[in-house]
């Protein structure tokens, strides 16, 4: 593909199926946060996300649809610890809708993954 020097380089990465580096950035956590959830990642990943367990009955029924996980305490000011895997991911996974969370197979996560993310960062 052809481009010209001062051309908006958006419309190419988007002709490409390139997603920008925010996008790339969610990928590669949710993609860990998947990981986790099924257990093919080393343990000292492992142990930065913990799998929620409902605790009463009503909780049981809304949280048996889809595997979410337990995030830290809600803050309102944003800090450097809210970059941390460990605050991130969960974040980013339960926002996810329930079918990708409910995927059992990497390969195929991946490709519905890199789907929504494209689709919400170009406004598809």
């Amino acid at each position: 593909m052809k481009t010209k020097k001062r051309m908006h380089i958006t419309p190419v990465l988007r002709d490409l199926h390139w997603l920008p580096i925010e996008q790339c950035v969610l990928f590669k956590i949710l993609c860990f946060a998947f990981r986790v959830a099924y257990g093919t990642v080393p343990i000292y990943i492992a142990r930065l996300l913990k799998v929620h367990v409902p605790h009463s009955s009503r909780e049981f029924m809304r949280s048996s649809e889809a595997l979410i996980f337990d995030r830290f305490g809600e803050k309102t000011i944003k800090t450097y610890g809210d970059r941390a895997f460990a605050v991130g991911a969960p974040l980013e996974w339960n926002k996810l809708p329930k079918e990708m969370r409910e995927s059992v197979s990497f390969s195929a996560f991946r490709s519905q993954l890199k789907t929504h993310l494209f689709k919400k960062a170009y406004k598809c």
